[in-house]
């Protein structure tokens, strides 16, 4: 894999992981530009602050996953576990 690439998907998914905690976290409040925006968490707060806990625990999950494939195909790339 090229050094690049692995450089990007390490980048990626620490983006996804650092957008995802303050979702989890229940921290960002309904507004337009960040969040699980539709018309159903618009209507009720408390369906803002659930949906976005929910996005933001996958979001977490797939930011995680993301990197341990890109720790695991440098490692095996570079022969260190054959």
């Amino acid at each position: 894999m090229n050094v690049w690439f692995s450089a990007a998907a390490a980048g990626a998914s620490l983006v996804m992981i650092s957008i995802a905690i303050p979702l989890l976290l229940r921290r960002v409040p309904p507004n337009a530009l960040y969040g699980l925006r539709v018309p159903a968490t618009f209507a009720d707060e408390w369906v803002w602050y659930e949906a976005n806990a929910r996005s933001g625990r996958d979001l977490l999950a797939l930011g995680a996953v993301l990197m341990a494939l890109t720790i695991a195909i440098c490692v095996l790339q570079l022969g260190i576990v054959a």
